[in-house]
């Protein structure tokens, strides 16, 4: 009986949190793999300036009669360098994990992969007051099935809005 109280005590104080947390949604698109991104973030989710962020994106690149795709949903935690002097730009480095698919097709035959993927990341929010606009640099590492795990460099630009 006892554990079933504070299973429901644990349930009340993270509700609580993701309550008080003020959330976002955000649009971005960045290089090298997922091209457009969706994204929903909590500020001061985890403890203060430490915020959570939700990633599903996806890319298409059709030429010469086949074409690849691609779905990757991530998760991110991002720590704010938050500053009284620049009140308008806030600086951010975190890190992430997720999981990736991949498909190539032609012919009338699709083949998928699946994957994981991590990623080091820095970037800086721009308040334009009821928007703002993010930028960051990404190290990202890929793992896919048979074929090991490749390191790239990433760029990302978006919007994002309050919800």
């Amino acid at each position: 009986m006892r554990t079933r109280w504070r299973g429901m005590l644990v349930a009340l104080v993270i509700l609580g949190g993701a309550a008080s947390a003020q959330s976002y949604g955000a649009v971005s698109a960045g290089l090298p793999f997922v091209l457009v991104s969706g994204h929903l973030g909590f500020e001061d989710l985890i403890a203060p300036a430490v915020d959570l962020r939700v990633n599903l994106g996806g890319a298409a690149i059709v030429a010469g009669g086949g074409g690849a795709f691609g779905v990757a949903l991530s998760t991110d935690v991002l720590w704010r360098f938050v500053s009284e002097e620049a009140q308008r730009w806030t600086p951010y480095a975190g890190a992430g994990a997720g999981l990736f698919a991949v498909g190539a097709g032609g012919a009338g035959a699709i083949d998928v992969g699946f994957g994981a993927l991590g990623a080091g990341i820095g970037g800086v929010d721009v308040d334009l007051g009821e928007l703002a606009i993010f930028a960051e640099i990404r190290g990202e590492l890929l793992w896919g099935f048979g074929a090991g795990v490749i390191g790239l460099p990433g760029v990302r630009v978006g919007v994002k809005f309050p919800w």
